[in-house]
């Protein structure tokens, strides 16, 4: 849903960090979204620190699970203050103490 709705948009850039190869749908995915010069899709980070400079960089982050208990990554963006957009979802609201924007 978020790789389909910023290859609409294709005035701003999205990087997804994902592990693109670990499954045929993620495989799918990558094949399909690969041409659309605004996305950046990019093999799973490790590095705290790379992954701390990476979204320290990013004028919001966009936090893609619906569905878990307290995501580590969403509250990594929290803790470097980052604007987020997040689902609407029992989980991210308790964790980012519903202050995030979750679109409709």
């Amino acid at each position: 849903m978020v790789l389909e709705a910023f290859a609409n948009f294709s005035g701003f850039p999205l990087v997804m960090v994902g592990n693109w190869n670990n499954s045929e749908y993620s495989k799918n995915l990558r094949k399909k979204y690969s041409s659309n010069s605004n996305l950046i899709l990019l093999d799973p980070i490790y590095d705290q620190r790379e992954l701390n400079v990476l979204r320290s960089n990013c004028t919001v982050y966009v936090h893609g699970h619906s569905a878990g208990g307290t995501n580590p990554s969403l509250v990594e963006a929290m803790y470097l203050g980052l604007p987020v957009f997040a689902f609407d979802v029992n989980f991210n609201r308790a964790t980012t103490e519903g202050k995030p924007l979750f679109p409709k």
